[in-house]
């Protein structure tokens, strides 16, 4: 049997400042709204109380929340 070589690459970015502005702004409402939907998901996920654990929570379930706190938050 062969053994698999997993190889990465190291990338280093040098953004300008204006760059480096845009990346920040481009990457905290992503990161917002990735935390919202995992935790969210977690949470409907707990709550399942029937037991069936095949039907998972979707984007159609998490959809509707999100969209009552996005004006908000």
């Amino acid at each position: 049997m062969a053994a698999t070589m997993i190889k990465a690459h190291k990338i280093r970015l040098n953004p300008t400042p204006e760059q480096e502005e845009y990346l920040r702004r481009a990457a905290g409402p992503r990161r917002f709204v990735y935390n919202w939907g995992l935790a969210e998901w977690n949470t409907q996920y707990a709550e399942d109380t029937d037991g069936n654990r095949e039907k998972k929570p979707n984007a159609k379930a998490l959809k509707k929340p999100f969209q009552a706190i996005r004006v908000t938050e």
